[in-house]
């Protein structure tokens, strides 16, 4: 869909839904509900001093995209341990722009863990990045931090949903990335304490990556990215932030990493594998 005719669209769906604002806004966010299995459980941390304790990390063990055994784990992170950091993106509709993007922290000791902001689906809710961005005007959905495992959340897209996934290594330095993944840590516990609505545009999945993501690149402006970020590794690596010396033709070729994650599926060293490392 073009977006000019999408923009039309919704300006007239909000046009024809004022009536009923005044009871929009009398909803509440609330982490009680009867959740998606894959969303029932959020993340929280035990943070003192550089140890970080993360509780409820996913890592689903997949048969296919919709057929999966829930697992969870707990992990002890040394924030100044952390080496690089990630930005994923992985192109999935046929609408123009539409992408969802993740962001990744590699620590020195082996260990990885990855950030995907979402839409907290019910159960019996289909995720439609269409309906998701219109309703999402509307109060209608919660927003999820999902702190997972790689081999959940990059393997679940690149080997069993079969979407395109890029892994940009971000240009900073290591106290910046510290710094990015303790707001990371910081969000997670406000979310769990304090749940919130999505927001098509004010709060959405990529406007709230790229909060994070700007504590160690430097101010990522507000820009269509953030609304369609299927551009968005060009619109980073513009502004200097993807750490590379690749020409932009070229980096999507460099950073795919679908044929890494097939071929090391069930490798215990996948993080590694699929870095090339």
């Amino acid at each position: 869909m073009d977006i000019s005719l999408f923009t039309l669209f919704v300006v007239g769906l909000v046009l024809g839904m004022g009536w009923k604002v005044p009871s929009l806004f009398q909803r509440r966010p609330s982490n009680e509900g009867d959740w998606a299995l894959d969303q029932g459980v959020l993340p929280y941390v035990d943070i003192e001093g550089d140890r970080a304790v993360v509780h409820n990390i996913r890592h689903f063990s997949y048969r296919s995209r919709d057929d999966f055994t829930p697992q969870y784990y707990d992990a002890t992170f040394d924030i100044g341990k952390i080496e690089r950091m990630y930005f994923c993106i992985e192109p999935f509709s046929r609408f123009r722009g539409v992408a969802h993007t993740l962001l990744s922290f590699e620590f020195s000791d082996g260990n990885c863990i990855a950030l995907s902001v979402e839409v907290r689906k019910k159960k019996g809710e289909v995720f439609s990045a269409f309906q998701s961005g219109v309703l999402g005007l509307f109060r209608r959905y919660q927003l999820m931090y999902v702190l997972a495992d790689e081999r959940d959340v990059l393997k679940l897209r690149t080997n069993y949903r079969k979407d395109t996934v890029y892994m940009y290594p971000l240009r900073s330095t290591k106290e910046k990335m510290q710094n990015a993944f303790r707001s990371v840590l910081i969000r997670t516990n406000s979310l769990y304490t304090t749940p919130e609505f999505y927001h098509t545009i004010t709060s959405n999945c990529a406007t709230n990556l790229a909060e994070h993501a700007s504590v160690a690149t430097g101010r990522i402006p507000w820009n269509w990215t953030l609304l369609f970020p299927r551009e968005a590794d060009k619109d980073l690596f513009d502004r200097g932030f993807i750490d590379t010396e690749l020409p932009f033709p070229k980096i999507r070729e460099a950073y795919r990493i679908n044929e890494k994650a097939e071929r090391y599926a069930n490798d215990p060293e996948f993080s590694r594998r699929i870095r090339g490392n």
